[in-house]
């Protein structure tokens, strides 16, 4: 028993370090890009600020939220295909930039 564990423990540790190699070179498109949706969910909750508007106008403002959000999620979408696309690891278009 006090073998076993020791080799279980280092049988796992080499495992990882086996597999974590080619993980770390792989591009993680949804982490590099996730500024970009945060920032247009950001602007849509400052265009419609649902909470300070009257009874009467809180359903428009909230289904205009809502079709915001929507939209913001199509633009990140195609924005992470265009990053899975491009061949640079470290940002998430080929600029840098937001938007090419």
């Amino acid at each position: 028993m006090r073998i076993r564990m020791p080799m279980v423990l280092l049988g796992t540790m080499f495992a990882l370090a086996l597999f974590a190699g080619p993980a770390a070179a792989k591009k993680n498109c949804h982490k590099l890009c996730k500024d970009i949706h945060t920032a247009c969910i950001a602007n849509a909750k400052l265009f419609y600020p649902c909470k300070t508007v009257d009874k009467s106008q809180k359903k428009t403002c909230k289904q205009g939220f809502k079709d915001a959000r929507k939209t913001c999620s199509t633009d990140f979408r195609t924005t992470l295909a265009n990053c899975k696309a491009s061949s640079s690891t470290t940002t998430c278009s080929p600029s840098g930039a937001f938007i090419d």
